[in-house]
């Protein structure tokens, strides 16, 4: 690492290289075609918001050379490891344009800009192959920042986003807004008569998920009216939960009385645990909070045990997932909503 560029980096205005400034999410309140061969079969009972699954943050993340920030001291597996091996079902993917015009998955140019999948693309398509040998998965929610507040170049077409996308997953491997809306007049009215799918109608796909407040989301979503066509969810503040599209929120702060509410409003819930920044014992404590929160997806920079030190996300009775402690049924089991051979 050269010095120049890094000090250039570091007086740039609103550069801030700490993962604590994920989006601020603290504030943030941060009939589908069945996969399963067996057509005959009628699906279980189980929806998909009785889901509590392990995600990783940064999933791409390979922790520098030169650290600059103890919150950047971790490495992640490759996403197909991370599937196949270690339980997780949830992703956070940082995009940057690159000047070829494509999208490339990394945290901060230069001090924190180690991955192991460059292009967006590829990323996806390691996803897929994966899906594809294991089609009884629950769905896989795959996060999106669009992360070019101190990039030269700024994202602002969202149908190449979308054609990526669409050029991975085929439209029967993908949950989308209008799937899960079907015949109601917003996806909030859909949400709040109907519910979420139930998880063997949706076994196989995988689910995009916007991370993002601000202008993005307000240009991506139509000002958050109407998400229709697309293939991704927007998250949305605790202000916007009545908008047409409030489906999905992520809240960082495990402990937040804003959780449980926000779950039982049939809105799908991540926040962020375990960081690298911080010690063991704060970890489990907040590791402890988040496993009764009613959160959907636990995302942890350590979703496996590490050599030398005794935290990671250790989910109990996960198949990998577990029964959401606050949204399932008397029905529910870790075993009904994913089982893999």
């Amino acid at each position: 690492m050269r010095a120049f560029p890094l000090l250039l980096l570091l007086l740039l205005p609103g550069c801030v290289v700490s993962d604590d400034d994920d989006a601020n999410d603290d504030d943030v309140v941060d009939d589908d075609d069945v996969v399963d061969d067996d057509d005959s079969a009628p699906p279980g009972p189980l929806r998909l918001d009785e889901i509590q699954a392990r995600c990783t943050h940064n999933s791409y993340h390979v922790e520098p050379n030169l650290p600059f920030d103890d919150s950047h001291r971790y490495t992640h597996a490759p996403l197909d490891v991370q599937l196949g091996e270690q339980g997780v079902r949830g992703f956070e993917l940082d995009l940057h344009l690159g000047d070829d015009d494509q999208l490339r998955v990394f945290h901060i140019p230069i001090i924190d800009a180690e991955t192991t999948c460059e292009l967006f693309v590829d990323c996806l398509q390691t996803i897929k192959d994966w899906s594809d040998d294991n089609l009884q998965h629950h769905p896989i929610f795959v996060w999106m920042e669009l992360k070019d507040d101190i990039d030269v170049n700024k994202i602002t077409d969202y149908d190449a986003l979308d054609d990526v996308i669409r050029s991975v997953f085929p439209p029967d491997r993908l949950l989308e807004p209008d799937d899960v809306r079907g015949e109601h007049a917003s996806l909030r009215e859909a949400l709040t008569e109907e519910g979420w799918p139930l998880v063997d109608t949706v076994r196989g796909q995988t689910m995009f998920l916007l991370l993002e407040g601000g202008e993005h989301a307000e240009n991506y979503s139509d000002s958050y009216q109407s998400l229709a066509g697309k293939p991704i969810f927007v998250q949305v503040d605790q202000v916007d939960f009545d908008v047409p599209i409030a489906a999905v929120a992520k809240i960082n702060n495990a402990g937040s009385i804003e959780i449980p509410d926000t779950v039982n409003r049939r809105i799908l819930v991540a926040s962020n645990i375990g960081s690298a920044g911080d010690t063991d014992e704060e970890n489990a404590a907040k590791r402890s909070t988040a496993l009764q929160s009613g959160a959907n997806m636990l995302c942890d920079d350590f979703p496996a045990p590490v050599d030398g030190q005794s935290y990671w996300l250790d989910m109990p009775d996960g198949t990998p997932s577990r029964c959401n402690p606050l949204r399932a049924s008397d029905e529910c089991t870790s075993e009904g909503l994913e089982a893999l051979p």
